[in-house]
This record gives structure tokens, C-alpha cells and sequence, in this order.
């Protein structure tokens, strides 16, 4: 998995759940999405997280639905989201292509439709 890879799976998972997903919808639809052939997704991300926050690509957020005045489903922890620079770094990695792609000029990820559920 690449940084480009999370961070259009996060957006995806954004745009389908209509918010930021909590971590156990976000690590099953991970391993979900694994490639046939891959180390499973949720186990990549792992590493991969910890750097995008340390960059300020991401950051965790309280849980929307606790933030409600009466919330449906509360589940109490941070939730995963894109900060301003991870949306921007998305942005110029879907027009431009990836860092882990520029020796190839194949950068697949904007073909990529990821399945979700909740």
C-alpha cells in the first residue's frame, strides 16, 4: 500500500460514509480492499499512519456522532480524517501521479474503486 493508496481510500471512505469512518469500519474495509497477492491492507496502513501524522497529513478527530446532541451510535473514539495538507497532497498526487510511481509514469490509484461497507 502507498501513501497515495490510504489517503484515496480515507477520501473514499469520507465521501461513501458521508464522515470520517471509526477505526474497526476503517481497518475491516481496509483488509477488504487488500489486492489479491498483497499483505493484507489493514497491516500496511498501520506503519503508514503513524508517518501522516507525524507529517500533519492526518490527524485524529473526536467522533461526530458524539459530538451530537443525541447521538445514534456513539463509538467514544478519535476518528481517522485528511487534514488541509493531506486533502492538498491528495489533490497533487491524483493530478501529478505519486512519488512511488514517478519512475513509471503508472500511477494507478485514480483507477482504483474501492468497496466499501459499513
Amino acid at each position: 500500500m502507498t501513501k497515495h493508496e490510504f489517503l484515496a481510500f480515507l477520501d473514499a471512505a469520507h465521501d461513501f460514509f458521508g464522515t470520517w469512518p471509526p477505526p474497526p469500519t476503517l481497518y475491516l474495509n481496509l483488509r477488504e480492499n487488500t489486492p489479491p497477492g498483497q499483505a493484507r491492507w489493514d497491516q500496511q496502513a498501520r506503519p503508514l499512519i503513524a508517518r501522516m501524522l507525524k507529517r500533519g497529513l492526518l490527524e485524529w478527530v473526536p467522533c461526530p456522532e458524539a459530538r451530537k446532541k443525541l447521538p445514534a451510535n456513539p463509538c467514544g473514539k478519535p476518528h481517522l480524517a485528511l487534514t488541509a495538507l493531506g486533502k492538498a497532497q491528495l489533490d497533487a498526487w491524483n493530478q501529478l501521479g505519486c512519488d512511488a510511481h514517478t519512475h513509471s509514469g503508472h500511477c494507478h490509484v485514480r483507477r482504483r474503486r474501492f468497496k466499501l461497507a459499513g
